[in-house]
């Protein structure tokens, strides 16, 4: 009986799939930024839906500051990944700052901006909507 090889990817392979990693933990975080802006359009949120929506940020933002380290052939440490999930929007500060320099705060502010603009247009569609569809 023939057994069958085995072929582990490449390393251009690994650096395409870590690529598209990163890029859908931003997509990910996005979309939590829509459902939290069309959330608050239907009034407060339960404390679940709180902690869930904080634990994928959180999740989310540590994962692709990890592909971006490995991508960058700096690996975070296993206490670093840590200390970034529970202070991520100040650490991704800090660590954009200490990879891209002064272009690491521009992008930074960018995506801050953006975040709070797709929030705050994802609660005003949902609350227009929902107001036409009443009637």
């Amino acid at each position: 009986m023939v057994t069958p090889v085995v072929q582990l990817p490449t390393s251009p392979q690994i650096v395409a799939i870590r690529l598209g990693l990163r890029r859908d933990c931003v997509i990910a975080i996005y979309l939590l930024t829509v459902l939290q802006g069309m959330s608050q359009a239907f009034g407060s949120q339960s404390n679940l839906v709180w902690l869930l929506s904080s634990v994928l940020y959180a999740s989310a933002a540590t994962h692709w500051a990890l592909l971006d380290s490995r991508l960058r052939g700096r690996p975070m440490l296993r206490i670093a990944q840590e200390l970034y999930f529970f202070s991520w929007p100040i650490a991704a500060l800090v660590y954009l700052v200490a990879t891209r320099k002064w272009r690491g705060l521009g992008l930074w502010l960018l995506t801050v901006f953006s975040l709070y603009a797709t929030f705050y247009l994802a609660a005003l569609a949902t609350y227009f909507t929902r107001d036409m569809l009443r009637g």
